[in-house]
C-alpha cells in the first residue's frame, strides 16, 4: 500500500521516492481494480499503452505524512493508483527538492475503509537506503525502499524494472534510458 523509491528526474536536483503496492484479497482479487478515482493524476510512472495513473477519490481516504516532521505540513496527500500490465498499485509519491541528504524513513498515517475494511488510522512506515547509483545531472545517490511496515507488520519489497516514461524519444537504447528500478510490494490483505 505504500510506495517505494526511485530517483529518475533527469536534469532536476530532486529526490523521488516511489513505492508501488499491489493489494490482493486472500482469493487473489485485486483490491484496487475498481476503486473510484477522480481522473488522471499529476504522476505518470510508465509508458504502457493500457496503463495509467489516476488519483483516488478524496472522499475515500485520508493520508498524512507524519515523519520526517519538518516536511509534515500537508494534511491530505494525493493518493494515486497506477495500472501496469493489468495490475493495480497504490502509489504514494514523495518528491523532495530541498534536502541534500536522502531520508532513511518516511512515515504516513492513513484511513481508507475501501482498502483496509475499517475506519481506523493505519501507520505505514517505509525505510530507504542508497543504491549507490547516481542519475545524470543529479549529485545525490538514488534511494530504494528496503522495508515496509503497516501497523507493525513487515512486508517484502522488491526492486523491479519499470518502463520509463521520460525522454524515450531521444533514448540511446541503453537499459538506463528505458527503465528504472522502482520499489514494489505485493500484499495480501
Amino acid at each position: 500500500m505504500l510506495y517505494g523509491c526511485t530517483k529518475d528526474l533527469g536534469d532536476y536536483d530532486t529526490d523521488e521516492y516511489i513505492l508501488l503496492i499491489n493489494l490482493k484479497t486472500l482469493d487473489g482479487v485485486d483490491v484496487l481494480k475498481d476503486i473510484p478515482t477522480t481522473g488522471i493524476s499529476y504522476l505518470r510512472l510508465v509508458d504502457d499503452k493500457d496503463g495509467w495513473t489516476r488519483e483516488v477519490n478524496h472522499d475515500l481516504y485520508w493520508l498524512n505524512m507524519t515523519q520526517p516532521e519538518e516536511l509534515s505540513r500537508t494534511p491530505l496527500l494525493p493518493l494515486p493508483v497506477t495500472k501496469i500490465n493489468n495490475s493495480y498499485y497504490l502509489t504514494i509519491c514523495f518528491i523532495d527538492n530541498i534536502r541534500s541528504e536522502y531520508y532513511n524513513q518516511l512515515t504516513f498515517k492513513m484511513i481508507c475503509s475501501y482498502i483496509f475494511g475499517d475506519d481506523k488510522e493505519h501507520t505505514i512506515v517505509t525505510y530507504w537506503n542508497s543504491d549507490g547509483l547516481y542519475m545524470p545531472n543529479n549529485d545525490r545517490p538514488r534511494v530504494e525502499c528496503s522495508r515496509l511496515t503497516i501497523d507493525g507488520v513487515e512486508y517484502l519489497v522488491n526492486q523491479e524494472l519499470i518502463p520509463n516514461n521520460r525522454e524515450i524519444v531521444n533514448a540511446t537504447h541503453k537499459e538506463s534510458d528505458f527503465y528504472r528500478f522502482i520499489s514494489v510490494s505485493e500484499i495480501i490483505l
